[in-house]
């Protein structure tokens, strides 16, 4: 497994810098990429969405996250870039790496998202291999990653098919 455990490495970084490595500029142009592998989406809500920012309250606020390990993040074929750019954030934020498993009939545009990401992560002081995506999403290979011993929690899943699987 290439992806590797940075709670220690992201523990020490600052708000200013992490928030640096997730968000990036490499996602401009991602909403013009979407419609070839998705036509449904709105072109205008999903850059919204993406550009979307959280306001700090007035006082001061001192966060500190506590990894789990590796993150399955199961992403459905409604809304899959802005869900890759959501979990790969929230995961990375909270001191974790992330393997992204996506709906076979959104695999390219998400893949295709979490390596934007990525590569901006990394461009931005990320560990190498901290964000991935399975190229051939099956359903066993998602039922394999959510029942890896490395897989610190399960983002995405419906509680129903947790119970089939775990």
């Amino acid at each position: 497994m290439k992806i590797k455990f940075f709670m220690e490495e992201i523990v020490l970084q600052t708000e200013k810098k992490i928030s640096k490595i997730l968000i990036g500029e490499k996602i401009e142009n991602l909403p013009h990429y979407v419609p070839s592998n998705k036509k449904i989406i709105i072109l205008t809500d999903t850059h919204i969405l993406k550009h979307y920012r959280h306001k700090l309250p007035p006082y001061p606020v001192i966060e500190i996250g506590t990894g789990v390990g590796v993150v399955a993040a199961v992403v459905p074929t409604t809304n899959p870039t802005s869900t890759v750019i959501y979990k790969a954030l929230i995961s990375l934020k909270a001191g974790n790496s992330v393997v992204i498993s996506p709906h076979p009939r959104a695999k390219n545009c998400t893949c295709y998202t979490a390596d934007l990401v990525y590569r901006a992560a990394v461009e931005a002081g990320a560990p190498e291999n901290i964000i991935q995506c399975v190229l051939n999403s099956t359903m066993e290979g998602t039922n394999a990653l959510m029942k890896h011993p490395r897989t610190g929690v399960i983002h995405g899943a419906v509680q129903h098919a947790l119970d089939d699987v775990l």
